[in-house]
């Protein structure tokens, strides 16, 4: 997943500012990515922090019981909590071109419950074997590891005192895992469900179009992107492309604090093909049809300016859902923190 921005213009007096630069911070949200380019030469670094919090049961908008997923499943998921430890290197290769190159590191776990006593016939005729260990009913399962790597191009198209417009073109390289063994399985051999590993497998296309409003101390912007996968991975499966779009205000209403506002709508699709080694009667995130969703989250946020650092900036957000709809039985969204350190020089 789950991957910043400063909104102050450059000049000169002969010639038109070309791109967004760090003067004295970064005015953007936290969690925003991809809104900005360096002067040639310019440099920043970025340490991003992200964490997903996911609770209960729905399909559609409603919520669901444990007892109505365990008509169909043999484990409910109640719990998830998704960490992304994100370093990001930012060149300016000319005015108005720079270079992203991004890699990060992702920690989830996820709580499940299970039916008592359940004895299960595997479908295939006893190619797996069972590992009933224990009656409890509760259990739950890490998976950590290097997400795909990011490159990122970022162009200024326009810029003017008031007015930017950045188009950005990136690709994910796919060097996260997605075939490890889960060993706290109930069937052995069987991998992680389709949540659970940090890469997609696939050579991924990252386009993304940004338009920013500023007049010093209050900012406005859009943007709008995605994730198209191009093709299966070596499993069998695509991961379902993601398509975001969100709008932001900002008001840096005194030198060391600013704070922001925005709304932000993501849809995605269902996956397609499945994992061979996953069997669906087990637990709903290992069905590759309960997947696809559409949600909108209102995402408050403040950036702190330390004036002993020159371009630095310290940020959070925290989104919360308003709206979730989900295709089949997915865990909804609780809430989500976003953190943001970085420098440019």
């Amino acid at each position: 997943m789950m991957w910043l921005v400063a909104l102050s213009h450059s000049y000169s007096q002969d010639k038109e500012p070309t791109c967004l630069c760090y003067l004295d911070g970064d005015n953007s949200p936290a969690g925003l990515m991809g809104a900005h380019t360096h002067e040639k030469n310019g440099w920043m670094i970025s340490y991003n922090y992200a964490r997903v919090n996911m609770s209960g049961m729905q399909s559609g908008t409603s919520l669901l019981s444990e007892d109505y997923v365990f008509n169909k499943y043999i484990m409910s998921e109640s719990k998830m909590s998704m960490d992304m430890h994100m370093l990001m290197l930012m060149y300016g290769i000319t005015d108005r071109l720079s270079a992203i190159l991004m890699t990060s590191y992702s920690v989830n776990t996820m709580n499940m419950d299970m039916i008592e006593s359940t004895m299960m016939t595997m479908p295939d005729g006893g190619n797996g074997v069972m590992k009933m260990t224990s009656t409890n009913r509760s259990m739950s399962e890490k998976y950590s590891g290097l997400n795909d790597v990011v490159f990122c191009l970022n162009y200024s198209l326009a810029a003017s005192e008031h007015h930017t417009l950045i188009a950005s073109a990136g690709v994910s390289i796919p060097t996260g895992s997605i075939g490890a063994v889960n060993a706290n399985a109930l069937v052995e051999g069987q991998r992680y469900t389709y949540n659970m590993p940090p890469g997609s497998g696939t050579w991924d296309v990252l386009p993304r179009l940004t338009y920013i409003y500023n007049t010093g101390k209050f900012f406005a912007g859009s943007q709008v992107s995605a994730d198209l996968h191009t093709g299966y991975n070596s499993i069998g499966y695509r991961q379902g492309d993601l398509y975001s779009f969100t709008a932001w205000t900002s008001y840096r209403f005194f030198k060391p604090v600013g704070i922001s506002l925005r709304g932000l709508f993501m849809y995605t699709q269902s996956i397609s093909g499945s994992d061979p080694y996953l069997y669906t009667i087990i637990e709903p995130s290992a069905d590759a049809a309960n997947s696809g969703s559409r949600t909108f989250f209102v995402v408050p946020g403040v950036n702190v300016y330390p004036g002993f650092i020159n371009g630095c900036t310290l940020g959070i957000e925290y989104a919360k859902p308003l709206y979730q709809y989900f295709n089949g039985i997915q865990m909804p969204f609780h809430s989500q923190w976003m953190l943001k350190a970085q420098i440019a020089f």
